[in-house]
C-alpha cells in the first residue's frame, strides 16, 4: 500500500516515487528470480 501523510490521491504521486517504485518492482522480479530458476 501506498500512504501519504496528508492522503494524497494516487494520481498525485510524483515522478520520484514512480522510479522508485519501478526500482523497487525490478529489484523484486530479480530477487524472485533466483527461486523460480
Amino acid at each position: 500500500m501506498i500512504q501519504t501523510e496528508n492522503k494524497q490521491s494516487i494520481k498525485e504521486i510524483s515522478h520520484q516515487d514512480i522510479y522508485s517504485l519501478y526500482d523497487s518492482w525490478e529489484q523484486l522480479q530479480s530477487w524472485q528470480g533466483y527461486y523460480w530458476f
